[in-house]
């Protein structure tokens, strides 16, 4: 029988030899923007994005505001499969790479073509012609006011 210091001091002999002569060298961890990798993330494999908690969360904006704001830009645009939700989050999307993130546009900037090429078949799909450059204005007015 082990009294608990002995057993505490076998613990602490075993983790010693096991941390300094058989462990594996550690790889470097890279230096990484959690932040820009979290939001890219967050797009789905097709290249939108949704509005979900988490995304206005990261965009610290309550998500009944953005809901709101997809239903007053995009009442052409029907909501019955979450359409107009998504191409909002879309175009929400790419304004805030553009703006919060312009030093890391080589990063970026693949996603973003993919968010577009999404953008312009969704909108062709619904048979809508759109500007994106207004509807990414608008975008940017809606995110100033909140």
């Amino acid at each position: 029988v082990f009294s608990i210091d002995e057993i505490q001091s076998m613990e602490d002999l075993q983790e010693e030899s096991t941390s300094t002569s058989y462990s594996r060298p550690r790889s470097p961890t890279p230096s990484l923007n959690l932040t820009l990798d979290v939001f890219i993330l967050q797009q789905s494999a097709k290249g939108y994005w949704r509005l979900t908690p988490s995304f206005a969360q990261f965009l610290n904006v309550p998500l009944s505001t953005l809901i709101l704001q997809a239903r007053e830009n995009l009442p052409e645009v029907p909501n019955t499969g979450g359409e107009a939700d998504s191409i909002w989050a879309t175009l929400v999307a790419i304004a805030i790479l553009q703006d919060r993130f312009p030093t890391q546009k080589d990063e970026w900037e693949l996603i973003q073509e993919k968010a577009l090429k999404w953008l312009t078949k969704e909108f062709e799909r619904l048979s809508i012609p759109v500007n994106l450059d207004t509807l990414l204005e608008k975008v940017r007015q809606g995110l100033r006011t909140v």
